[in-house]
């Protein structure tokens, strides 16, 4: 599972093509895998099903609501052998930014619901979360409800496009 977080400011699109990215790799990786990607580019000046079109991605399910984390939790509860989940957006130390606006992710705030996913991941799963700070009290508190290892940043994180002078 990829997890499209907030991009809706200077990073514009930059979410979604590390989402892209990742998945691509898990495909190469592992061909007999399914790859889901959820969440609200929200990429400046475009609405989320072009984005999505634009890049040939499928959408599956399409939700007319904010990405919130009891969204999250509604559409992860079906997957019952995730062997990851990877997040791409902004974080603090808190909570993860899933959307534009109430749409935060504090894992101690949801440590029953995230306790109950427990049983749908792998024994072998991890969580990668890319976002600045999610080290600090995201990933432990995250890692210890699911006890699962669980990676995060105890800083900035930065993310590197090749722009159109072919430089970073």
């Amino acid at each position: 599972i990829i997890v499209i977080g907030s991009g809706v400011k200077e990073d514009s699109n930059q979410f979604f093509l590390l989402c892209l990215a990742r998945a691509e790799k898990y495909k190469q990786l592992n061909p007999d895998q399914q790859v889901v990607i959820m969440g609200s580019p929200e990429v400046r000046g475009t609405d989320d099903d072009k984005v999505f079109n634009d890049f040939n991605v499928p959408v599956v399910k399409f939700i007319n609501d904010t990405f919130t984390a009891e969204v999250f939790f509604a559409e992860l509860k079906p997957f019952t052998k995730i062997a990851s989940l990877d997040f791409y957006g902004h974080s603090s130390p808190w909570a993860l930014k899933l959307g534009k606006s109430d749409a935060a992710l504090t894992p101690s705030a949801y440590a029953k619901k995230l306790k109950a996913l427990k049983p749908n991941f792998l024994p072998s799963a991890y969580i990668t979360l890319n976002g600045c700070n999610s080290g600090f009290s995201i990933a432990p508190d995250m890692s210890k409800f699911l006890e699962l290892p669980v990676s995060g940043s105890l800083t900035g994180t930065l993310f590197e496009r090749i722009e159109s002078d072919n430089k970073w």
